[in-house]
């Protein structure tokens, strides 16, 4: 199991080398939150400045290696990626943090100007309201695989407990519901 992200692309996954033809054949956006940026139309999204295209497809290439030398899966559908541990499946999305600076208006208010940071992180959504995200910091994302493999199969275990005890509430719950039926055609059928 190889932990660390190469210099260079070497033999890439198909997804890498959609996302690598989708890339390099953009324009930067010039206007908006997303300006100087780059977004892969194909199922990899990746969203990063032109200058860090090669550094996120060799990190994302290392992690679907490593994903699947670790007996997990990835599932593409619906034009997006996912990655499956233990049976959770939560799509991914490696972007790059915009920069917001404020610029001063002749009026009282300010307004925004976004542009990247070289900071790339990586983001890994279960649900709408859980979302994981590993960035840049004292170590760049590519010298933190090791961690993040291990975050997300210990994220898959408590999604899976918590499931299991959501399942078992339920499963009371009709129960319970069931016996207070029979109780009540019980004490229907009783003659009065």
């Amino acid at each position: 199991l190889s932990l660390i992200v190469p210099d260079r692309l070497t033999n890439p996954d198909k997804l890498i080398i959609a996302a690598k033809e989708s890339l390099n054949s953009k324009k930067p956006y010039s206007f908006g939150t997303d300006r100087g940026t780059v977004f892969s139309s194909s199922e990899l999204h990746i969203r990063v400045a032109p200058e860090n295209i090669g550094r996120a497809l060799r990190f994302m290439d290392a992690f679907i290696k490593v994903v699947r030398a670790r007996g997990h899966k990835i599932s593409v559908e619906n034009n997006s990626v996912s990655v499956i541990v233990y049976e959770v499946k939560m799509k991914i999305h490696v972007r790059e943090k915009m920069k917001r600076t404020a610029i001063p208006t002749k009026n009282s208010w300010t307004e925004s100007e976004y542009n990247p940071s070289g900071i790339l992180c990586l983001q890994i959504r279960e649900r709408s309201y859980r979302c994981y995200e590993w960035a840049d910091g004292k170590l760049l994302i590519e010298k933190q695989l090791a961690r993040i493999l291990a975050n997300l199969e210990t994220k898959a275990k408590e999604i899976n407990e918590e499931n299991l005890r959501i399942k078992e509430h339920w499963a009371d719950e009709e129960e319970k519901e069931r016996v207070q039926e029979e109780v009540v055609k019980r004490e229907e059928n009783m003659p009065v």
